[in-house]
C-alpha cells in the first residue's frame, strides 16, 4: 500500500510531466539576453535556474524511468488513463488496465524517492 501523499505527488507528476519536459526545454535553450532581466530580489538567477532544472530533471527521468518499465503496449495507454482517464490501448480487461495504473503510481513514486527503504 503506497501512502496517501506519496500517491498524490506521484500523480501530480505524471499529469505534469508533459509541462515539466517544455519547461525544462525552454530553461536548456533560454538565451543570455532573457536571463539578465533583473529584479527587485537579490539572488544569483543562474543559481535559480539550475536548481529548477535539476528538480524538473528528477522528476521527468522519474517519469521516464517508470513508463519504461511497463510494456511497450501499454505504456501510452497507462499514461492516458491518469492524466485523460481513458484507455487508449489495445483491448484489455479493465482489472488489467488499473493494475498498469497502480503499477506506474508505485513506480514513479518510487523513483521520486517517496517510498521508504
Amino acid at each position: 500500500m503506497i501512502p496517501s501523499t506519496a500517491r498524490a505527488l506521484a500523480v501530480a507528476a505524471i499529469k505534469d510531466y508533459k509541462r515539466q519536459c517544455i519547461l525544462r526545454e525552454e530553461i536548456i535553450f533560454r538565451s543570455k539576453q532573457q536571463e539578465e532581466g533583473g529584479g527587485n530580489y537579490p539572488g544569483n538567477p543562474t543559481e535559480r535556474l539550475a536548481l529548477s532544472l535539476l528538480r524538473l530533471n528528477d522528476n521527468t527521468q522519474a517519469v521516464e524511468k517508470s513508463l519504461a518499465a511497463l510494456p511497450i503496449d501499454y505504456r501510452k495507454p497507462t499514461y492516458n488513463l491518469i492524466v485523460k482517464r481513458e484507455w487508449t490501448g489495445p483491448d484489455t480487461p479493465k482489472e488489467l488496465q488499473r493494475q498498469y495504473k497502480k503499477t506506474l503510481i508505485y513506480l514513479v513514486a518510487k523513483n521520486m524517492g517517496l517510498l521508504g527503504k
